[in-house]
């Protein structure tokens, strides 16, 4: 079962990208049929066909749960336990890890890029171990600029950036609440 946005197949409906061509690109990435799309962020009940099959414990203890990605060699395993909160909200959003896919590979209404910075936890928890931020409290200070926010970072990913005044801000979306602040350090 995938879980998604309906936004998204609407998206590429709209750009003349089928969904069902996009299912089957997102099959052969994953290796198997997609069963079907589910369309909650948070399912609290759902009734599933009697010929439906029960994941069994093999999938469960194949299952990878530690951060094993990669990006100009950060962060590495050692370098995100540093960090347990945003590790820990890595882990909660993210269950599966982060798949390195090849942008050739994806269909889109635009070009496909590899991130320079990873989206939502897994670029905080990138700019957190190479030093540009800062955990403080429940946001995070910036220390030395970086190129652009992490995409993603609204709604339940949403966290606060402190940046002191005379530091140019990062491209992209700004996420969730944001401050600059005079703090010189």
């Amino acid at each position: 079962m995938l879980t998604g946005d309906q936004e998204c197949i609407k998206r590429l409906e709209k750009n003349n990208v089928s969904s069902q061509a996009y299912l089957g690109t997102l099959a052969s990435v994953l290796g198997h049929p997609i069963d079907g799309v589910l369309f909650r962020y948070t399912a609290f009940d759902i009734s599933l066909p009697p010929d439906a099959k029960r994941i069994d414990e093999d999938w469960q203890a194949n299952r990878k749960t530690n951060a094993e990605f990669t990006l100009n060699d950060l962060p590495s395993r050692e370098g995100v336990e540093a960090f347990p909160q945003t590790l820990s909200l890595l882990r909660r959003f993210n269950p599966g890890g982060i798949a390195n896919i090849d942008p050739k590979q994806v269909i889109a209404s635009g070009a496909a890029e590899r991130h320079q910075i990873l989206p939502q936890e897994a670029g905080l928890l990138q700019l957190l171990q190479d030093g540009s931020l800062e955990a403080s409290g429940k946001g995070y200070l910036a220390r030395k600029p970086f190129t652009r926010y992490p995409a993603g970072l609204a709604g339940a990913h949403s966290v606060t950036f402190v940046f002191p005044e005379a530091m140019q801000l990062p491209a992209g979306s700004r996420p969730g609440p944001f401050a600059r602040t005079g703090l010189a350090w």
